[in-house]
């Protein structure tokens, strides 16, 4: 099933996005990396009555996941402070203080373990340990020679942590209108502790996981390592390093598809911009989930089974194309259905799905429905696309009928569509098949179907055609749709007469293009794909 991920080189950090504290000569609501996905994925750059992120941090309402604390004589000795390339009065001393800002470059990388943060591997004992203090300590502002002021420390949340602060602004929203400045700052900070609890507790284990997952699968794209694992690996992998078990992961996917519910129905109640870009990025979180349990199972259609919800968020295309496909073949095969007894839609859909080629037409099918069902404005402006869905359909009707004879007879199909169907007729079928196919095959029959002389009706002489003398309904139906298929195709290629009679359906010629695609597949798809 299709996916596309838009990978973001913010998200390399997400397990230590930084504050900027050590720097902290800003006004902003949050300085450094954390501050950038503050505005980036929430679109957040004020708190009511000025607060900040540090003053959260201060008032013990939002607690970082890491904090580290450096001795303060590191940047005193930082001549040039705050300036890169950094000098130094006293260049050994406490050198590995300068990794607490450090810059990821993926590259050719040989392991798993290479496409986590360094703070998770090389510098975790010597680094992250050695300088990692467990709750915040209130700390004096230093002055440095040269006038500028630091903090000797610095926080870290994991992305994860902006959804504490989105609920808080909700739930305070138009607070600075009502309530004074003193008792407003106290309630956001109350509420603020009351979400961070909240979230700490009951999602901190499940994003600790998925925050390894994204580091490592945002690393390992756009790394240049020509190395190459299974999704099953990297979720055996993250699985080990987590020590999770597939149950745990079950637990999250339950909770953050519930989570995702909740707030999608804020969004519709409130229309709110915070909920609007928030579920953009949870998700995601849940896709990624999804993908990690599916490396697990192999069997993407599983999940979806046992959590039937997810497909309110995880809403693969897919699905809707072949309910789509299902619902309305009945209503165009009521024709097929006379002599098709055993004709099944999810059948018919489940073999063309296995073909190449497949998805432009099922696409095609989808959207014209969609255009039609939807355009129920009074006034409409929008061109209609009927015509280029047809077109659509129509020519690669013919790619699967070439798909369907290379499947059935294991050799590469004839350049040109009548030869095609003429060896179609040579394989091994019935006899009513190829009394049809070598019929169409048939140079006059055939010649019903050029367009040259532009005939207000494009089908009339296919109609008014004589068949084999004791041919059976079905043999004349499958003969007139498959010819009125090659009668489109030949239109679509050279013609442009009839496009305003396609492009808004005045007439039963677009009922009758789509019912030759429809119908000439169903004819071939019925072949031994076996």
């Amino acid at each position: 099933m299709y996916r596309n991920i838009k990978h973001d080189r913010l998200n390399l950090y997400c397990r230590y996005l930084d504050i900027g504290l050590i720097n902290d000569n800003s006004l902003k609501v949050c300085n450094g990396r954390f501050g950038n996905f503050l505005k980036k994925y929430i679109s957040v750059s004020r708190f009511p009555y000025g607060l900040r992120v540090l003053d959260l941090i201060k008032e013990n309402a939002l607690k970082p996941n890491t904090i580290l604390k450096f001795p303060k004589e590191y940047f005193i000795n930082w001549e040039n402070f705050p300036k890169f390339k950094a000098r130094f009065s006293n260049e050994n001393m406490c050198s590995d203080v300068g990794r607490y800002s450090i810059c990821i470059f993926p590259s050719q990388e040989d392991k798993l373990e290479d496409f986590l943060h360094l703070y998770d591997t090389e510098y975790k004992s010597s680094f992250i340990d050695k300088y990692k203090i467990d709750e915040w300590q209130p700390i004096e502002k230093n002055k440095h020679s040269n006038g500028a002021s630091f903090y000797s420390s610095e926080c870290y949340f994991q992305y994860w942590k902006i959804y504490p602060i989105l609920e808080t602004l909700d739930n305070c929203k138009n607070i600075e209108k009502w309530v004074s400045s003193e008792d407003g700052k106290n309630i956001f900070i109350k509420e603020m502790k009351r979400r961070d609890k909240y979230w700490t507790s009951r999602f901190e284990e499940t994003f600790n996981r998925l925050s390894l997952y994204v580091t490592l699968i945002t690393f390992y794209n756009m790394s240049s390592t020509h190395k190459s694992w299974s999704y099953g690996e990297i979720s055996k992998f993250i699985l080990s390093i987590s020590n999770c078990t597939k149950e745990n992961l079950h637990e999250d996917l339950i909770k953050l598809v519930e989570k995702y519910i909740d707030w999608k129905k804020r969004y519709e109640e409130d229309n709110s911009k915070l909920y609007q870009s928030a579920l953009r990025l949870l998700k995601r979180d849940i896709y990624y989930l999804y993908e990690i349990i599916a490396g697990l199972c192999e069997c993407e259609s599983e999940i979806i089974e046992d959590y039937p919800q997810i497909k309110t968020v995880i809403d693969f295309e897919e699905h809707d194309f072949k309910n789509t496909f299902i619902t309305l073949f009945s209503h165009y095969a009521t024709e097929l259905n006379s002599f098709e007894s055993t004709l099944s839609a999810e059948i018919i859909y489940n073999k063309l799905e296995s073909l190449d080629g497949f998805y432009p037409w099922i696409r095609a099918f989808h959207d014209m429905h969609e255009d039609i069902e939807s355009s129920d404005n009074l006034v409409e402006f929008r061109q209609p696309r009927i015509l280029d869905n047809l077109l659509v359909l129509t020519i690669r009707t013919e790619i699967i009928i070439r798909m369907i004879f290379q499947r059935f007879s294991l050799q590469e199909p004839p350049y040109a569509l009548r030869d095609v169907i003429k060896t179609f007729a040579d394989l091994n079928v019935s006899s009513k098949k190829a009394n049809i196919l070598l019929s169409i095959a048939d140079k006059e029959k055939w010649r019903l179907t050029e367009l040259n002389n532009k005939p207000e009706n494009i089908f009339g002489k296919i109609n008014a055609s004589q068949t084999g003398k004791n041919w059976s309904k079905e043999q004349k139906h499958y003969f007139s749709s498959i010819l009125k298929l090659v009668t489109s195709r030949n239109y679509f290629a050279h013609h442009n007469y009839k496009d305003d009679n396609l492009n808004i359906h005045t007439d039963d010629i677009c009922l009758d293009v789509l019912k030759s695609s429809l119908h000439s597949i169903a004819f071939f798809i019925n072949f031994d794909l076996a």
